[in-house]
């Protein structure tokens, strides 16, 4: 999960548009070891299979989402480079995906 930061730029989501219903579980919560949070999380992987771990209340999260930030900018950067720094790099692109 990134900083919102990173999301200014980008328009808000359709409201006409429909949803998946998503359980979302605090990492502080998990943290401080609440029982519903638990439960939350256990019941979101029987039912859905996925759950949104929120982690802007908590130290480690923040230390987390900062460093999400970090590499998402490094990505920026690298992708920025022109071709021909690129192109010093080997690369194979993948024959195959099935393994």
């Amino acid at each position: 999960m990134a900083s919102e930061k990173l999301f200014q730029a980008i328009p808000a989501f359709p409201e006409d548009v429909s949803t998946a219903p998503m359980y979302t579980v605090t990492l502080g919560s998990l943290r401080s070891g609440d029982p519903s949070a638990a439960r939350s999380v256990f019941d979101a992987c029987q039912e859905l299979g996925f759950f949104l771990l929120d982690l802007r209340d908590d130290g480690l999260g923040k230390t987390v989402i900062d460093e999400i930030d970090m590499l998402f900018g490094a990505g920026k950067d690298i992708m920025n480079l022109p071709d021909e720094v690129k192109d010093t790099f080997q690369h194979d692109l993948p024959k195959s995906f099935l393994g």
